[in-house]
């Protein structure tokens, strides 16, 4: 009975904490990390160290401290990078390219997006919903949960959430808009400095990247699900090990 509830025990943290739960399809993997960055699966409370090739399920939760950051590829090639200090949650992801609603839900810090050749998704903020198809764009939420949208390439459609008067924002190419609470979205200016820098300097650099990405989206998958089995296997001997000691305690 005792080692009946340690299998237990040991099984269920494991498939739900780190590679999901028997019957979850991934929707995605870790491509980069850099510092501090922890992935929680839907219904846990704990987060787990981040790992290049770590898949990621619906319903994760992607969070980066200071100083860190990661890259999502999706198997549908939307691909994303999590600026420090930020939360993401990956509320859908469509598999099937005919079916656009992705959403995904910043909940705090920056978020860099590049959907383009890809279907719709949304990007829900606090305050904003942000509506996408193939576009490079980030979302920015700061700490009072206002939310900057700027738009490299493409364009977005930006609604509040809050308020009672609701207005959808078209914001094209290089341009920026804000929202803040209860407020419907400022009209759309040009790119600041501070923008024009972040697009020169690390969203057209991301773009590169994601390009090279959605070439060996299939070799990804495949170390993706090399992931899995590795961490299975090592699981399953921690499980052998402490069944193999529990039988020594019984003789």
């Amino acid at each position: 009975v005792l080692w009946g509830m340690v299998l237990l025990f040991l099984t269920g943290i494991w498939g739900d904490g780190f590679t999901g739960a028997s019957n979850d399809k991934p929707v995605g993997m870790v491509v980069k990390v850099k510092g501090d960055v922890g992935v929680k699966r839907g219904g846990t409370d704990k987060y787990a160290v981040a790992e290049i090739n770590m898949p990621v399920y619906q319903n994760d939760t992607v969070k980066t401290l200071a100083k860190s950051e990661t890259e999502l590829v999706f198997d549908n090639k939307i691909a994303i990078k999590i600026e420090p200090k930020s939360t993401v949650s990956v509320e859908q992801i469509r598999l099937n390219p005919k079916l656009v609603d992705n959403i995904l839900r910043l909940k705090s810090g920056m978020m860099l997006s590049d959907a383009k050749h890809i279907g719709g998704m949304r990007i829900i903020t606090p305050v904003a919903v942000v509506a996408v198809r193939g576009t490079l764009f980030a979302v920015n939420v700061d700490t009072t949960g206002s939310s900057e949208i700027a738009v490299f390439r493409g364009s977005v459609t930006v609604s509040g959430t809050n308020q009672k008067e609701t207005k959808n924002i078209l914001v094209n190419e290089n341009q920026r808009s804000e929202v803040l609470e209860n407020k419907i979205p400022l009209l759309p200016d040009s790119l600041d400095k501070r923008l024009e820098l972040y697009r020169d300097n690390v969203a057209l650099q991301f773009e590169l990247a994601v390009v090279q990405y959605r070439e060996k989206i299939d070799k990804l998958i495949a170390q993706r699900n090399a992931w899995i089995d590795n961490v299975t296997q090592q699981q399953n001997q921690k499980i052998d090990n402490i069944k193999d000691k529990q039988d020594n305690m019984l003789k």
